[in-house]
């Protein structure tokens, strides 16, 4: 699951870069590339002292995987809502012709 999701996450890192990128595309992917490197470290950091705390009960664990778990999926859900790409591809063409035929909201 971890080799997918990083396939999926370097399939769509660049398009949305660019999305957000007005001039310097370069910039935005280094400032990108040093905010993920932070955010990787404190993620261990915090991990292995969460690991610390729950690692004594077989529940803890469980109930702290499955609740992150939840967490991480509905912040991606809400992070991938709020962007507005410019380009329509094939899937995103289809929902707007099925959408126009019904004669509904675009």
């Amino acid at each position: 699951c971890h080799c997918a999701c990083g396939v999926c996450a370097g399939a769509t890192k660049a398009s949305i870069s660019q999305h957000f990128a007005t001039d310097n595309f370069a910039e935005l992917v280094a400032k990108e590339g040093s905010q993920e490197t932070f955010v990787n470290i404190l993620g261990l950091v915090v991990g292995y002292a969460s690991l610390r705390l729950l690692n004594r009960s077989p529940g803890a664990v469980a109930f702290a995987f499955v609740i992150l778990t939840a967490v991480h999926v509905v912040a991606n859900v809400l992070a991938v809502r709020t962007l507005r790409f410019r380009s329509v591809n094939e899937v995103r063409f289809r929902i707007l012709h099925e959408r126009w035929r019904l004669g509904g909201d675009l």
